[in-house]
C-alpha cells in the first residue's frame, strides 16, 4: 500500500461536501454529479494532443464501420465489434486490510477521560508486532495457514453473496466486484511458499497455501449465477525463503487473482493473475526484531513481552532497498500457470469479452504503470501482446496487440491510494474503479489549486469518469466522480461482523461494507 503525497489543501479550498450517513450509520446515497476540467498548459500541449488522440480513438470509427466482424483485431480502431455488455456496475468490498493497532484508546462516557490499553488482538501473537513509520501495529491471522485461508474465504464468500443480492440482474450489465489490497497475507505478513523439501514430504499433488486460495476462489466464481461478473479479489502477499545462510533472505510477491465468473471460467481465458511491480513504504511492517530502543521500551513499558528466539515475521523489503517485487518467478512459471488455466497480466492491460481493461495495484497506479505501458507500446511500434479472453474466443486465451484506444474500464485494488488523474489511461468517457483497504470515508473530490487545475480524490470506494475535449484551440480532460451509490453492511446481523473477522482482520477500525453503484454505460465507439 502507499499514500500519495500531494500538496495540502489551502484554506478556502472548494470541496464537495461529504454525504450524510443516515440514522443507522450504515447506508448513504449520493446523487449529485459534477464535471471537473483540467486544462493542459501550452508547454504540454503537444503531449496532451497525442494522449488525447489516443483517448478519442475509440470514438473515431465511421458510422458505417462493421460491428459484426468474426475476427476481432484489437489494435484496429476502424472495426469495432458488437458488445455483449452495454453497461457496468461497480461493487466495492470495503474491509480494513492494514495492520491492527498495537494500542487502543477508549473514552469514558462518564468523565470523558481517555484510557490507552494494549490491543488484545495483537497479544495472540506477540511475534507479529512491527511498525510503519513509527506507528506500532501487528499482523493478524490464525496459526494454521489452512484455517486462516478458510476463514478469509468464508468472509469473501459472504461479501460476494451479499453483492449478488444487491446487484443488477440485467445480463447486459457487467458486474465488477473489487476487494482491497492485502486481503490475503496471514499472521507473518506473507504466506510462505512450500520449500522443495516440504513439497516432497507432502507428496505429489499437494496444495499449499496459495493453491488453497486460488482453488477456493475458483469454487466461488464458477457458479452459473456469476456469468456476467468480473472479480478482482484483492491481493495475495507471499514470500519464498532463499537457501542462503541468512534466514531472513526472502523473495516477495504481491499479486491479485482476477476472474470472469460462470461455469465457462473453467475452460480457460477467464482466470488471470496480476502481479504488483513496486514495493511501497507501507506494504510491510518493520518487524519487532528491527525495533530501535525507544520502540522496544514503549512495548515493554506497556507490558508487552519482548521474547527472544525464532521469529517468522518477514522483514520489510522496502527498508532494505528492495523496491520491486520478485516477479521473475512468474515468467519462469508462465507455462505451468497456463496449463492450469491461468494467464499472467504482465503489462497491466487485458481484453475480456471485447472490452479493453487496464488493471493496477496501489502504488503501481500512482507510478502510471498502465499509462506508461500504453505510451511505451505506441513508441515501440505497438508490438506488445496482452491476453484476450471471451468474445470470439470460446475457450482459452489469445494474445493480441494493445488497442489503439485506451482503456474502456480501469481497475485498481489498493490500501492507501486514491485515483490519480495524472495516471489515467482511459478512452473517451472511460471509467476507473478503485477499492481501498484503509480509507473508509465516502468518496469526494477537492480542489488543490484552481489556478493550476489540480484536483484530488479520496474515499474508500471511488469511480471516476474521464471525458476528452479536443478543439482547434485547446485540449483538456474533464472528470466526473460517480456519486450514485449506496453502502450496505456485509453482515446483516448486529455484531456478526466482529465474530466473522475475529483473529484475521482487526475489529478496531470499521465494519465491512459494500458500496453498490448504479449501472453506468460502457464507453463504445459511436455508442455501439
Amino acid at each position: 500500500m502507499a499514500t500519495m503525497t500531494r500538496p495540502p489543501a489551502t484554506e478556502g479550498t472548494p470541496m464537495l461536501s461529504a454525504p450524510a450517513i443516515n440514522g443507522t450509520g450504515k447506508s448513504y446515497t449520493k446523487t449529485q454529479k459534477a464535471w471537473i476540467p483540467r486544462k493542459e498548459s501550452l508547454i504540454s500541449f503537444c503531449i496532451g494532443m497525442s494522449v488525447m488522440y489516443a483517448a478519442l480513438r475509440i470514438g473515431s470509427s465511421p458510422r458505417n464501420a462493421s460491428t459484426t466482424s468474426a475476427t476481432f483485431d484489437a489494435s484496429s480502431s476502424h472495426t469495432i465489434p458488437s458488445y455483449q455488455y452495454k453497461r457496468f456496475q461497480g461493487l466495492g468490498f470495503q474491509i480494513f486490510t492494514g495492520g491492527a493497532p498495537a494500542f487502543v484508546t477508549t473514552t469514558s462516557s462518564l468523565d470523558g477521560t481517555n484510557t490507552t490499553k494494549r490491543n488484545p488482538e495483537c497479544l495472540r501473537n506477540v511475534k507479529s508486532y512491527g511498525h510503519m513509520e513509527g506507528d506500532i501495529q501487528c499482523y493478524l491471522g490464525l496459526k494454521d495457514n489452512g484455517q486462516d485461508v478458510q476463514r478469509r474465504l468464508d468472509i469473501m464468500r459472504s461479501a460476494v453473496d451479499r453483492a449478488y443480492e444487491l446487484a443488477s440482474d440485467d445480463p447486459t450489465t457487467l458486474k465488477i466486484f473489487i476487494a482491497p489490497e492485502f486481503f490475503w497475507r496471514g499472521r507473518n505478513g506473507a504466506y510462505a511458499f512450500e520449500s522443495d523439501a516440504e513439497e516432497q514430504a507432502n507428496g505429489a499433488g499437494s496444495c499449499g497455501t496459495v493453491c488453497q486460495i486460488l482453488q477456493g476462489l475458483e469454487s466461488i466464481v464458477e457458479e452459473e449465477r456469476f456469468d456476467d461478473w468480473l472479480f478482482l479479489f484483492g491481493t495475495v502477499i507471499a514470500s519464498d525463503t532463499l537457501p542462503t545462510e541468512d534466514p531472513f533472505d526472502y523473495l516477495f510477491y504481491n499479486f491479485a487473482p482476477l476472474y470472469k465468473g460462470g461455469p465457462a471460467s473453467i475452460k480457460g481465458g477467464k482466470r488471470f493473475l496480476v502481479p504488483k511491480r513496486l514495493v511501497s513504504n507501507m506494504d510491510f511492517l518493520t518487524p519487532r526484531r528491527s525495533f530501535n530502543e525507544s520502540m522496544t521500551v514503549e512495548l515493554t513499558d506497556k507490558g508487552v513481552p519482548v521474547q527472544e528466539g525464532e521469529v517468522s515475521t518477514v522483514l520489510n523489503p522496502y527498508e532494505w532497498n528492495h523496491n520491486n517485487y520478485d516477479n521473475d518467478m512468474w515468467a519462469e512459471y508462465k507455462h505451468e500457470l497456463h496449463s492450469i488455466g491461468y494467464e499472467m497480466i504482465e503489462y497491466g492491460w487485458f481484453l475480456l469479452d471485447r472490452i479493453t481493461f487496464s488493471v493496477e495495484i496501489c502504488v503501481d497506479h500512482d507510478a502510471r504503470r498502465a499509462l506508461t505501458t500504453y505510451l511505451a507500446n505506441a513508441a515501440s511500434w505497438s508490438e506488445t501482446l496482452i491476453p484476450s479472453g471471451g468474445g470470439s474466443v470460446s475457450e482459452g486465451v489469445e494474445f493480441v496487440k494493445i488497442p489503439n484506444h485506451q482503456a474502456q474500464i480501469s481497475l485498481v485494488s489498493s490500501a492507501g491510494m486514491s485515483v490519480n488523474i495524472d495516471s489515467l489511461a482511459l478512452a473517451d468517457n472511460g471509467s476507473i474503479l478503485l477499492q481501498d483497504g484503509l480509507e473508509d470515508t465516502p468518496s469526494r473530490f477537492s480542489w488543490i489549486s484552481k489556478r493550476k487545475h489540480l484536483v484530488e480524490y479520496e474515499g474508500g470506494s471511488e469511480v471516476v469518469k474521464r471525458r476528452s475535449v479536443l478543439t482547434p484551440t485547446d485540449v483538456f480532460f474533464e472528470y466526473k466522480l460517480n456519486e450514485e451509490y449506496e453502502s450496505y453492511p456485509v453482515f446483516k446481523q448486529e455484531g456478526e461482523w466482529k465474530e466473522k473477522l475475529d483473529g484475521v482482520f482487526t475489529k478496531e477500525k470499521y465494519e465491512p461494507i459494500l458500496t453498490v453503484y448504479q449501472p453506468s454505460d460502457i464507453t463504445h465507439a459511436d455508442g455501439a
